[in-house]
């Protein structure tokens, strides 16, 4: 978590001199919580309710992302991350692989 914060930090003050060093530390940590969020939703009793549940948290980031932007104005730089979004993509990516692979999706 702390790793995800230095990116972010690097991201908004990059024009004041952050190191770059600080971006780097920060990228490790995504695709370990990617894996982390595919594990749980090969794990989860219910699929739909874990998706719902994504999604509602990309909704919430992206509006706080809004809300944030319009408090905290740092000139034409914004917070667009949204890991919730790509770990709900992800869940449908993979119910849709579940279904071709066991023949749901034919006729």
């Amino acid at each position: 978590m702390y790793l995800c914060f230095l990116v972010h930090t690097h991201q908004m003050f990059e024009g004041m001199g952050v190191p770059l060093w600080l971006t780097m530390l920060g990228r490790l940590v995504f695709p370990i919580f990617l894996f982390l969020a595919a594990d749980s939703f090969h794990y989860t009793h219910d699929r739909l309710a874990y998706l719902r549940r994504l999604l509602y948290m990309s909704w919430f980031m992206t509006i706080g992302n809004a809300i944030i932007g319009n408090v905290f104005h740092n000139g034409n730089v914004g917070l667009m991350n949204n890991a919730f979004s790509t770990f709900f993509i992800t869940g449908i990516f993979i119910c849709s692989w579940d279904l071709l692979t066991k023949g749901g999706a034919s006729r």
